[in-house]
């Protein structure tokens, strides 16, 4: 095999149920020049053994290679994967999300005609049991970060859709203190030194939603929320806390509302938190629409920060 162009790391703890689907979105892509990572996060559910009998073929080519690591993190494994690739550019896929059968064609297109980018995202969908429910979309590249960071709707889900040549993130690397917000401060990082990137309207991938994924744990995401925006927003501190607040007030209306507790409901409840409620409500009724009526548009260079 000739040196891959793109080099695809994926993490796998636990996957059983999802990576097959995974590794066939990576083994459907027109673009061809590409090698696969998978790194093992010791998995307990038997997903390694089944990675290696479901695709004996690409092993055998080379196309697909795994190394298995003690249980340390999904940042961890990213950067193992990182640190053992060999192509131009480096993708990120979790192991249970979908790419679009020309995410890599179109990336690897956007990042070579403009190559004062480090690194290209772009749109993806939301897929719950099978069926997508919603589109993200950014309108620039400043709003996507202030959302993401905010917690008004989805973030830019930089381990799944992100491509980034491979010496810019490889000088990098994924900070091991971060697990559910991770890739947010390496995406902020790296426009630290060069704070433009592609954004590619064109749905990319579907994130796939379902129980028990590491994001829905809130304690964990407030954790990491605050070390970014301390880190990388000092200075608009007050604006991320009150926004955090309300997340957290939303969470326990949530709960509260599964436990049939309408006392605690209005208990939680706080007008001050009205407007970071409407702003996620608006944003996501205009994620469906998106999704019912959606055209792509050309991708677009922006300045991150």
């Amino acid at each position: 095999m000739h040196k891959p162009l793109i080099s695809v790391v994926v993490p796998v703890y636990n996957k059983k149920s999802h990576i097959i689907q995974t590794l066939e979105t990576v083994r459907a892509q027109t673009f061809k020049e590409w090698e696969c990572l998978i790194i093992d996060d010791g998995s307990t559910d038997g997903s390694a053994n089944l990675i290696l009998n479901s695709f004996e073929n690409e092993f055998k080519e080379a196309k697909f290679m795994m190394k298995t690591i003690d249980n340390s993190g999904q940042s961890v494994a990213r950067n193992t994967g990182i640190q053992l690739s060999k192509g131009k550019y480096i993708a990120l896929l979790d192991g249970d999300d979908l790419w679009n059968s020309k995410k890599l064609e179109w990336q690897y297109e956007l990042l070579e005609m403009y190559p004062q980018c480090d690194l290209a995202l772009g749109a993806y969908s939301i897929s719950q049991n099978g069926a997508p429910i919603r589109i993200v979309k950014h309108s620039s590249g400043s709003q996507m970060i202030k959302d993401w960071l905010y917690l008004r709707g989805f973030g830019g889900a930089f381990e799944s859709v992100a491509l980034v040549r491979s010496e810019i993130i490889k000088q990098a690397l994924f900070d091991d203190d971060f697990s559910t917000s991770a890739g947010l401060e390496l995406f902020l990082r790296i426009l630290d030194w060069n704070p433009i990137f592609v954004y590619d309207s064109r749905v990319q991938f579907s994130y796939t939603k379902y129980s028990g994924q590491w994001h829905t744990d809130y304690f964990e995401l407030e954790r990491n929320l605050r070390s970014v925006a301390n880190r990388h927003f000092p200075s608009k501190i007050d604006i991320f806390e009150g926004n955090l607040a309300a997340y957290a007030s939303l969470i326990r209306i949530k709960s509260a509302t599964k436990n049939h507790s309408f006392l605690a409901v209005i208990r939680e409840f706080k007008l001050g938190h009205l407007y970071f409620i409407l702003s996620k409500a608006t944003k996501y009724f205009f994620s469906v629409f998106r999704g019912l009526f959606y055209s792509n548009s050309e991708p677009k260079l922006y300045s991150g920060k």
